[in-house]
């Protein structure tokens, strides 16, 4: 983890002050354990920092331009978790996509399965990549979070 970098703090249980008593790391001050996400920025580098440090913690390999591994993949707002395969490419031009691979609980007709650095916002808590967007209109358009956190083999 990056823990001499000067923007990253620790959000307290009530979303404030700092103290770290729930492990949510967030950049740039922006305290991603709220909502209040959609309206919020995060700059790519942060984004690719938030997975830089997901892959060092849980000790996957960042040397291959595509990398795979088995997580329990949660989508909060729907209450759906499996365990199934993740893929996360690492090449320059999609650095950080994520695939989620479909199982009989995931199905990719009602939930994304498919997130880009582009358009979500990534969160480390712990050894869990949290995921913050909103779905698009055919996935009903409403905000979602989706917890990835790998499972050791």
């Amino acid at each position: 983890m990056s823990q001499n970098r000067a923007d990253v703090t620790e959000a307290d249980e009530d979303g404030g002050g700092g103290d770290g008593r729930d492990g949510i790391a967030t950049y740039e001050g922006h305290n991603m354990k709220h909502n209040s996400f959609v309206d919020m920025k995060q700059s790519d580098m942060d984004k690719q920092q938030v997975i830089s440090d997901f892959l060092e913690v849980n000790a996957i390999d960042k040397s291959r331009q595509v990398t795979e591994f088995k997580a329990i993949v949660e989508y909060v707002e729907y209450s759906i978790q499996d365990v199934t395969k993740v893929q996360m490419k690492l090449d320059n031009f999609y650095w950080g996509d994520i695939e989620v691979f479909e199982t009989d609980k995931i199905d990719l007709r009602v939930v994304h399965t498919g997130f880009s650095v582009r358009f979500n916002y990534y969160q480390l808590d712990n050894q869990t990549l949290i995921i913050r967007g909103k779905a698009s209109p055919a996935k009903g358009g409403k905000n979602y979070t989706v917890r990835i956190t790998p499972v050791v083999i």
